[in-house]
Formats: C-alpha cells, sequence, structure tokens
C-alpha cells in the first residue's frame, strides 16, 4: 500500500502544489489506514514524500521553474531529468524510509 501511495502522490503532485495536494490527500491517507489497518506512519511519509519531490524537483513547479529561468535551461530537458532523479528519491524518501520509521516509532 506504500508504493500506491507514492503513485498516488506523485500523479496528484505533478499538476498541483504541494500544499493544495496535502489538502486532497490527507482524507485519502486516513481513511486508507484505517481501513487496511495500517500505522498512519507507513501511509503518510509516502504520500507526502510522493508531493514533494514532484514540487522540488519537476516543473512547472516554481522552485524548478526559476531554475530554468536563471540558467537559460531547456524546459524539456529539465523536466526529463527532474523526473528521472525524482523516481529514486521518491523511493528512498517514500516506502523504504517508511517502513524503517514505522519499526522505529511503532
Amino acid at each position: 500500500m506504500p508504493w500506491a501511495m507514492v503513485l498516488i502522490a506523485a500523479v496528484i503532485g505533478l499538476p498541483i502544489f504541494f500544499e493544495v495536494g496535502i489538502v486532497l490527500l490527507i482524507p485519502v491517507v486516513l481513511m486508507v489506514a484505517k481501513r487496511g489497518n495500517y500505522s498512519l506512519m507507513r501511509i503518510g511519509i509516502p504520500a507526502l514524500a510522493g508531493l514533494s519531490v514532484m514540487h522540488g524537483l519537476v516543473p512547472p513547479h516554481p522552485g524548478p521553474l526559476v531554475a530554468v529561468d536563471a540558467l537559460h535551461a531547456n524546459l524539456g530537458i529539465t523536466l526529463a531529468l527532474g523526473i528521472i532523479v525524482a523516481i529514486p528519491s521518491v523511493i528512498v524518501a517514500g516506502p523504504l524510509f517508511a517502513r524503517y520509521a514505522a519499526r522505529c516509532v511503532d
């Protein structure tokens, strides 16, 4: 289930901002954790990781767009490289870290 939450959050996080994604995903995270009898950390951390990685690395979000403008980079190449870097980042920061953190906290 953490892998599904990462995928959902990454897809939702691509076109919308981080704060709006949190507002949209909090009810989903709470419902999935309750119905599936999962720890809230095992579901919530991957969702937050998916949103934050998309917000920080992939255009059309403000940070990557400012970097593209400041460096006069190609937006298409930046988008492709952002997604390539985002995939391993979200794997490590999402389900793998959630497994470790839930074990330490619960």
